[in-house]
This record gives structure tokens, C-alpha cells and sequence, in this order.
């Protein structure tokens, strides 16, 4: 169980955008505007019972930022449904900060279901003119007396986002679970063409390569992405979204 909970919230959270926290994490890192809407599936190494689907938005109200997003995995013996609330508020022109709150939902055929509810923080930074650092940690502490807060990977991530011109971007992440090794992860964004860029990362722990492309119309925002683990075979994924 853990496993599966380590890859909900392994792709929660290396976004290289350091705006959303939608699980598309190597394949869709556009700059997010000041409100979206957008839908997601991953199928993780091609198994049909890990498939992620995710709908997520984001609104921005003066120095407030908020993030809602809901996806689920699983098929009807195992079945969890996460829910996402994020509120990030500007404290001055290089820092901001807030708190995440989320709610995980486990029903297991014949055997019941549990639930768990978590709280996390994140700040976000500018560093320089052109860089961007982000901090997160999404399940800090537990907020509801549940079991199921030691299945949910004790993960913590601290991002650097380069933006080299409008065209390109750089993003270095280092990743940490308490039960796994460091991660480093290094993605790469170039804009190729009016509308639509391609994307290339990799990632050390895991030893997998990243590839994806975005092709924008007007708002709406088409990306599709894969992953290649030198193992376990390939996860795909595309993602819709609406600025």
C-alpha cells in the first residue's frame, strides 16, 4: 500500500512550474496563469489499476492564491480518492507562503475503508531576477487520529526554477522520502515553435527519462508526456487545461 501511495504523492509534487501541484509532474510545467481549470491522467508503467486521473483548479484574489485539486486511483477492490487544498498568500515581492491541506480516502473490497487528514507548508522564493526557489512539504503532521498517516511517505522537495529566456527554463529538484535515497531531478523547457514547446528531464533515483511536448491554442494548453524507467517499462500521460 505504501507503494502506490508513494507514487500519489511522488507526482504530487515535482512539478517544475512551482505553480501547480497537479500530478503531471515531468510533462505540463507552463507557467500557470491567474486562474485555470485542467484535467490529468497518468498511467503509471502501463498498469491499468495505477492509473491517476486528476481535475485541478487555481484562482488568485489579491496576494491569495488557491489551489483545489481531486483525483483518484484504483478500480473497485482498491480505491483511493485524494483531496487537495492549497492557500498561498505573497508576503512581499520575493517571498511567499502557505499551508496545504489534504484529505486521503482508502476502501479496500471486504475489508472497509480509512481515512486521513494532513497539513503541509510550502515557500516560495525569488532568489534573483530569473530564478525561483520552492520549498514543500505535504504531509507534515496529521490532523485526524488515523493509521493510515504512517502509509503516506514522510516526503519533503526543494525546487530551482531558471528561466534562461521567455523560450527556455531550467528546473533542478531535490527530492527526499525518510524511507529512499536523495532524488535529483534536472528538466529542461524549450519553446520550439509558436505554440508549443517540448520538454526533457530525468531522474537520478530512479534512473528514468522524461519527454513531453505542449501545443497551445488560444487558453487552452494540450500536453502529452511519457517516462521511461529502464525496468518497469514506460507511464504515460496527458494533460487539458484552460487559462
Amino acid at each position: 500500500m505504501r507503494l502506490i501511495l508513494f507514487i500519489v504523492c511522488f507526482t504530487q509534487i515535482l512539478n517544475p512550474a512551482f505553480e501547480n501541484t497537479n500530478l503531471s509532474f515531468v510533462f505540463f510545467d507552463e507557467q500557470v496563469s491567474r486562474s485555470s481549470l485542467s484535467i490529468s491522467t497518468i498511467r503509471p508503467y502501463q498498469l491499468n489499476f495505477l492509473q491517476l486521473t486528476e481535475i485541478s483548479g487555481n484562482i488568485s484574489i489579491r496576494k491569495f492564491r488557491f489551489h483545489l485539486s481531486g483525483f483518484t486511483l484504483g478500480d473497485k477492490i482498491y480505491k483511493e480518492t485524494v483531496f487537495k487544498l492549497s492557500s498561498e498568500k505573497s508576503i512581499n515581492d520575493r517571498l511567499s507562503a502557505g499551508v496545504l491541506l489534504s484529505n486521503y480516502h482508502l476502501k479496500i473490497q471486504n475489508y472497509g475503508s480509512t481515512n486521513c487528514v494532513t497539513l503541509g507548508v510550502l515557500v516560495k522564493t525569488n532568489i534573483a531576477t530569473g530564478l525561483e526557489a520552492n520549498l514543500q512539504i505535504p504531509s507534515l503532521i496529521s490532523i485526524s487520529k488515523s493509521s493510515l498517516f504512517q502509509e503516506i511517505p514522510q516526503i519533503f522537495s526543494l525546487s530551482f526554477l531558471k528561466l534562461i529566456s521567455k523560450k527556455q527554463s531550467i528546473n533542478y529538484s531535490i527530492v527526499k522520502d525518510v524511507l529512499y535515497n536523495i532524488d535529483h531531478q534536472i528538466y529542461w523547457r524549450i519553446e520550439i515553435f509558436k505554440l508549443g514547446g517540448i520538454r526533457v528531464g530525468y531522474k537520478s533515483l530512479t534512473n528514468e527519462t522524461a519527454w513531453g511536448i505542449n501545443i497551445r491554442s488560444n487558453k487552452l494548453l494540450l500536453g502529452f508526456g511519457f517516462v521511461v524507467h529502464p525496468v518497469l517499462g514506460i507511464s504515460h500521460g496527458f494533460n487539458l487545461s484552460y487559462d
